[in-house]
């Protein structure tokens, strides 16, 4: 997987699969808290799980 530093730039953080998919307002709401992102902006979350671990 790689994340997005900055325009154009990225890093790879390591192999990840799918843990889990949440489209439940209620539920996806712990994992936008501190985003800066509000809970209508937010369709679904998508858990992921370190592949190794």
């Amino acid at each position: 997987m790689f994340m997005r530093q900055d325009s154009d730039r990225w890093r790879y953080v390591g192999r990840y699969t799918v843990a889990g998919s949440l489209t439940v307002p209620d539920e996806c709401a712990p994992y936008i808290a501190g985003s800066g992102l509000m809970i209508s902006q937010v369709s679904r979350v998508i858990r992921l799980r370190r592949l190794g671990d």
